[in-house]
């Protein structure tokens, strides 16, 4: 993964749950048609650069400071051009699948895990 995504799971997790949840991104990704990841790339890329070619801020995603961050993800969130705020919502969702997924996430929310034990996929 790029160093935006490390850097906000790193923020979010605070632990090496972080890293496993990239891992569990990056297995996902591996295991889905190539047809259908082909665009992250570009899309982490867009993200990247979005400060300047949005917001016409001379700084890419990684040099602001964490509320530079949020203002600018806001923007693609909020942004009038669709394809523009489905990128956003592709990379949430992403983000939350892999971080949900992590064990040490489900007490956060009062699940106790499931009733069976189910295989360790390692990523």
């Amino acid at each position: 993964m790029t160093p935006i995504s490390r850097r906000g799971f790193l923020a979010l997790a605070g632990s090496g749950a972080a890293f496993r949840t990239i891992a569990t991104i990056d297995a996902l990704c591996a295991r889905l048609d190539p047809a259908s990841t082909a665009p992250l790339p570009a899309l982490l890329r867009l993200v990247e650069w979005g400060p300047f070619l949005f917001e016409r801020r001379l700084s890419r995603f990684t040099g602001l400071d964490p509320a530079g961050q949020d203002a600018a993800l806001r923007g693609w969130m909020t942004s009038g051009l669709a394809l523009r705020r489905m990128g956003f919502f592709a990379l949430r969702n992403l983000a939350l699948l892999g971080y949900w997924s992590q064990d040490e996430t489900w007490p956060l929310v009062g699940y106790a895990g499931p009733l069976l034990h189910r295989p360790r996929v390692i990523a």
